[in-house]
């Protein structure tokens, strides 16, 4: 008898990445970050990894976010999907997040109503 292997590619993905935080964000404060994971087809397992270049977090599906804390600058923040079987790893476009020092922070003033 003959025997046949057949490969069967995951199905594709889309990823897309948001940022839900006050912007600018202080220097090592944590924000929380989305991932808006588009499968064509089923439900998808496995995680999506948000890095901001020198800090990580990870969501493991269903959840979609995490809290990651951003460095002393403005930083790109990136997501990847890892895939599983059925879905293939996806990589969503870096979304920038401006980072401000405290000092150069304007608070309002109170002004009198004379």
């Amino acid at each position: 008898t003959a025997s046949r292997t057949v490969t069967i590619s995951p199905t594709s993905s889309t990823l897309s990445t948001v940022v839900r935080a006050p912007a600018p964000s202080l220097p090592g404060q944590a924000i929380y970050v989305q991932a808006d994971l588009r499968p064509r087809g089923g439900l998808p397992s496995g995680s999506i990894e948000f890095s901001s270049g020198t800090d990580s977090c990870t969501a493991t599906l269903p959840e979609s976010g995490c809290l990651l804390r951003v460095p002393t600058s403005n930083v790109n923040i990136t997501a990847t999907y890892s895939g599983d079987g059925e879905f293939g790893p996806a990589n969503a476009l870096a979304v920038p997040h401006t980072v401000t020092d405290s000092t150069k922070l304007r608070l309002p003033t109170a002004s009198s109503g004379d």
